[in-house]
């Protein structure tokens, strides 16, 4: 770097020319020093400042004093610019263009509502359809404005007539004094749309371009053109030109730059609408003066011998003597140009004095960083600097979001040189205070975050020939296809969309080309081209979008920062949680950007360190934060913990990340409680892939297929503990468990039933019966789970657990049983390319059949033999048929090959004497009903929502009846009366005395 070069106290800058190619600081050692000596050999301050400042040779008289600002400044007012005015003139195009000083929207014309988010012109639609004209209007000539998308989606952009009306529905483009371009819609407009343009993405510059000469419009993206949109545009008179004007659809935004700042990609023969400021040019030059002075430093440093022996004959002076009075009258006269063009100090930070300090610094490392500060030291010297610096890193963060797209194994991506630039100027106190106070910090902070999105054509350019590994494509241009073919790696297979889409998009292109060369004839061959051309441009898009997100995220270099910021951002933030009075306050993009890159540290490949030392160093922290804050009230943003209870559900699905939750403090305490309590109508999903995870292996409802057997013993017991220690809280969450596999295997039925009505099977229907499916199979294996580990909360707990646990199974059998077509029932399961040994009834049946062996072993305790009888809650239910029918189903499950049936076939025996018992039962039962009914009626005291219970409880203050069970599960979601939504403040039984 520019700070390690050697250094010397005295070499006078102006007694050097470099003389050397364009590239003089990437190649220094062909640099050569040119003293700069009079004919006598003799130093000569004066031949040095004609150098800086390029002026002819001896037009410098003798110094008869010391070298000072003002002397420095004389020569600048008197000599240089001389030699430097601006020779541009712009009184012939007052013929063409009639504008105001300043270009701008003009109020009156807004239809709709427009806000200005932030000056000058970041403008954004607040209504169904806003539109604007500018407050110039040109009809000779060729001008141009730009547009600056910071949305995109529907914008109108282009060029209008004052003739041309603006209503809720119609904007620019939608009358034939109008023409616009949409790139969402990949349209232009004249009264009626065309297909035209590219498809346009945040970030882009749309450069908006009418020739009046040839009577046409030209729209420009990123500075390439996208052919000519209208001609033949009607020749308009003096004062009724064509304006620029943008309809925007609601909360678009985009930013106008009508020539207050330079053009980003500026036409050559297009000139601005508003004219650029005269001392644009002199500005330049000065700076480039200032460049020379600065380039004099790099020579010193790297011709370091041969300056010292220059020194040693004494034919250079002091650096010092010449560099401070010369850098220092180049500011005093710079910001005094500033300050009597307030108007243009935009124009000329975001020009010339950008352009300078990037070719001080460099535009691509090793930077001169020495420089650089030399540069910032002076500036901040002067009164006006403050307001400089804020142009500067607007500036900048501006240069991120529209910075081009590079397809290149970084440090020099697109927006790398504006940041490293931001960053090096942010290490200074007084600049980052500047900007931390700045209104629009946010705005800025965005900007500099910000990463250009690539669209079909950009990744064409970028990537003109892909190759895939058993293609049959062109292979002629190997060497151009290296970039691709590296950049296919199983880790963006494993977690990139692009990737899996492509793996099945070659999948079917495969299958289409064997069709093919089976000489498929006639119609179905054509059918089968026109597939296969299909195909192949989805593996190419894939191909190309697999490459460019490896490239710009993958990359080392970025991972290097993203594993840096994760550990740094992970101790802040544990720090913080410990001060609730700043943890609330801290920004959403922190937690946000911490997990994001973790999980792509954690999935890159190859790893950027060792899985070894990021579980070591960085994944011990991060999971200590993950579940301690999860479920943290201080947390405002329900997406933000979401997003932390998600990353949870996916380390625990690997083994060497489990053994880290199980070895880490914080996950022992915190976690079983925080997912028992977290299991809610937002967060049951994550939640309930967690629970399974730490469960899983422990039942019959296990699958050989595709599933690792281990589990986490430890979390078993913690869990155990906290529902056993927290009875509430265990309520509470079987409560909600009961009635979200109730609902799941609801919509599930639902589904199949609209399928079977249809006899067909759409696959968005089959998708969304799958997936209800997997989810109602997780939750039963959990209540498995339940009945496992407490079987005291069914069999000696409130009897509401247990009825309700057998009323779901009957229920879960009732769906699962009865479909009438069986094979249509395991084919509205079936995803694509799976086999039904992964996919059937068997998947929910086994659950069931575990939650049965569970509470028949339990039964068999001596202090369980009292309590709750499972036959007779089953026979209290009223539906001895559908039980009976189902437990029969049960039993006669062919289990081979889907469910791991060892270790519980010794105990499915006890299923078996269960059903012929209860099958008993039911007979007598049914007699003894027949004959109560043949001799008495009804009794009148029945519970009204049951039917089949008596009436023993009485609810306060309205005293209804109802029984007990009812009640009490009522009560578990509600705490108003069924009968008459009075709130329930006490529900007693009634005895027969009472009674």
């Amino acid at each position: 770097m520019a700070e390690d070069s050697p250094r010397l106290g005295g070499f006078s800058a102006g007694l050097a020319v470099i003389l050397n190619d364009e590239d003089s600081k990437k190649n220094l050692p062909k640099t050569r020093l040119l003293s700069c000596c009079d004919d006598l050999g003799e130093q000569s301050v004066e031949r040095t400042l004609e150098y800086v400042f390029g002026l002819p040779n001896r037009s410098l008289s003798s110094l008869d004093g010391p070298v000072d600002s003002s002397f420095i400044r004389s020569v600048i007012r008197n000599l240089f610019s001389r030699y430097n005015a601006n020779s541009g003139d712009s009184s012939s195009e007052k013929d063409m263009i009639c504008r105001p000083d300043v270009v701008g929207l003009e109020e009156y014309t807004i239809c709709g509502d427009i806000k200005i988010v932030k000056p000058p012109f970041l403008i954004e639609s607040l209504e169904m359809f806003s539109s604007v004209r500018a407050n110039t209007c040109v009809w000779k000539g060729k001008w141009m404005y730009e547009v600056m998308l910071e949305t995109s989606g529907i914008q109108q952009i282009g060029w209008a007539t004052n003739s041309c009306p603006f209503t809720d529905h119609k904007g620019v483009g939608d009358d034939e004094d109008s023409y616009a371009y949409d790139g969402r819609r990949v349209s232009k407009w004249n009264n009626d749309a065309e297909t035209y343009g590219q498809s346009w993405v945040v970030g882009d510059v749309i450069g908006c371009c009418i020739d009046l000469e040839r009577d046409e419009i030209v729209f420009y993206r990123n500075g390439i053109s996208l052919g000519v949109a209208f001609q033949g545009v009607r020749k308009m008179g003096p004062g009724f030109g064509y304006h620029p004007a943008i309809s925007l659809s609601q909360g678009e935004r985009c930013e106008l730059n009508f020539g207050a700042r330079p053009f980003k990609y500026p036409i050559e023969g297009y000139h601005p609408l508003q004219t650029p400021p005269s001392k644009s040019y002199f500005v330049t030059r000065l700076l480039q003066c200032w460049s020379r002075l600065l380039d004099m430093h790099s020579v010193e440093r790297a011709e370091h011998s041969l300056a010292q022996k220059l020194r040693r004959a004494k034919r250079f002076v002091s650096l010092e003597e010449i560099f401070r009075p010369v850098s220092y009258a180049i500011c005093e006269e710079l910001f005094c140009i500033l300050e009597d063009d307030v108007g243009h100090a935009e124009y000329m930070v975001w020009g010339p004095l950008l352009s300078f300090m990037f070719e001080v610094f460099e535009l691509h490392a090793p930077h001169d960083y020495s420089s650089l500060d030399k540069v910032v030291e002076v500036l901040l010297q002067f009164q006006g600097s403050h307001v400089l610096f804020e142009n500067i890193i607007n500036a900048l963060s501006c240069g991120c979001k529209v910075a081009q797209l590079v397809l290149t194994e970084c440090p020099y991506s697109g927006s790398y040189s504006y940041l490293a630039l931001a960053c090096h100027l942010l290490r200074r106190e007084e600049l980052m205070v500047l900007w931390w106070k700045s209104p629009d910090f946010d705005f800025l902070f965005e900007g500099f975050m910000s990463q250009k999105t690539p669209n079909k054509q950009d990744l064409e350019s970028m990537i003109p020939t892909v190759w895939w590994p058993g293609s049959c494509e062109d292979t002629c241009c190997e060497s151009n296809m290296m970039l691709a073919t590296t950049a296919l790696s199983e880790s963006i297979s494993k977690s990139s969309y692009y990737m899996t889409h492509q793996v099945q998009s070659i999948s079917m292109l495969e299958e289409v080309d064997k069709q093919i060369k089976e000489r498929a004839c006639g119609e179905k061959l054509k059918h089968l081209k026109e597939t296969r051309n299909e195909y192949r441009e989805e593996v190419i898009d894939c191909v190309r979008h697999c490459a460019w997100y490896r490239i710009s995220l993958l990359s080392r270099w970025k991972q290097r920062g993203m594993y840096a910021m994760c550990m740094w951002v992970v101790q802040l933030l544990l720090v913080l949680s410990n001060m609730d009075s700043v943890f609330i306050y801290t920004p959403e993009y922190y937690l946000e950007a911490l997990v994001d890159c973790f999980h792509v540290l954690r999935k890159s490949d190859p790893p950027f360190v060792p899985s070894t030392i990021l579980i070591k160093r960085g994944l011990v922290s991060f999971v200590t934060f993950v579940v301690t804050h999860f479920n943290d009230p201080r947390i405002s943003s329900a997406d933000l913990r979401d997003l932390l209870l998600q990353s949870i559900s996916v380390l625990v699905q690997y083994k060497e990340y489990l053994a880290i939750f199980e070895s880490n403090e914080a996950a022992n305490q915190r976690l079983p409680k925080a997912l028992l309590s977290a299991f809610d109508n937002r967060s049951w999903i994550p939640v309930t892939n967690i629970l399974l995870r730490l469960c899983k292996g422990s039942g019959f409802s296990f699958s050989k297929n595709g599933e690792s057997s281990s589990s986490s013993i430890l979390f078993q017991r913690l869990l155990k503990e906290a529902c056993i220690n927290d009875e509430a809280l265990f309520s509470s969450f079987l409560n909600r468990l009961f009635n979200t596999l109730s609902w799941a295997m609801t919509e599930f039925s639902v589904s199949v039933r609209e399928m079977q009505e249809k006899y067909q099977v759409m696959e968005f229907q089959q998708r969304k019966c799958g997936v209800i499916f997997d989810l109602s199979c997780n939750l039963a294996r959990i209540l498995e789970f339940c009945t496992h580990e407490i079987p005291q909360a069914f069999l000696s707990g409130p009897e509401t657990n247990l009825r309700r646990l057998t009323e779901l199974i009957v229920f879960i059998l009732n769906h699962t049983t009865s479909s009438a077509d069986a094979e249509f029932f395991d084919l509205s399961l079936r995803r694509h390319n799976q086999s039904s040994e992964k996919v059937n009834r068997g998947m929910i049946l086994a659950p069931l059949v575990g939650i049965m062996l569970n509470l028949l072993d339990a039964t068999k305790l001596v202090e369980y033999q009292e309590n709750n009888d499972l036959v007779d809650v089953f026979l209290s239910m009223n539906c001895a048929e559908t039980v009976l029918y189902g437990f029969q189903y049960l039993v006669d499950y062919n289990w081979d090959g889907s469910c791991r049936g060892e270790a519980y076939m010794g105990k499915y025996k006890e299923l078996e004497n269960f059903l012929t018992f209860l099958a008993c039962r039911t007979m007598s039962e049914h007699d003894e009903v027949e004959s109560i009914v043949d001799t008495t009626d009804l009794d009148d005291n029945l519970c009204c929502i049951c039917y089949a219970c008596e009436a023993d409880a009485q609810i306060a203050p309205c005293l209804h009846r109802s029984c007990y069970g009812c009640v009490s599960r009522h009560l578990l979601n509600c705490q108003r009366c069924f009968f008459c939504n009075a709130t329930v403040t006490n529900v007693s039984r009634i005895n027969e005395k009472t009674g």
